[in-house]
């Protein structure tokens, strides 16, 4: 199984007039997990949005200045 990871500075929704790490997930297709930065936001757990065909990508960010390591563990299965 091939997993497209994508490393963004774009941020959470409003950080920039609509070039957010929302808006290029539900825009594109090909990603599978976008690890964000830039509004230096934690997030416990990834959240699921669905891109421009349907599918799940999985948003993760682990906040700022290295206060916690973000941790992300994939469990893949075929199609």
């Amino acid at each position: 199984c091939d997993v497209v990871v994508c490393l963004s500075h774009l941020g959470l929704k409003g950080s920039l007039k609509g070039d957010d790490d929302e808006s290029l997930i539900t825009k594109t297709h090909g990603i599978d997990v976008v690890f964000g930065g830039h509004t230096h936001t934690f997030m416990p757990e990834p959240k699921c949005y669905l891109n421009d065909q349907g599918g799940n990508v999985y948003l993760f960010h682990s906040g700022s200045r290295g206060t916690s390591v973000g941790k992300l563990t994939l469990k893949l299965q075929r199609d």
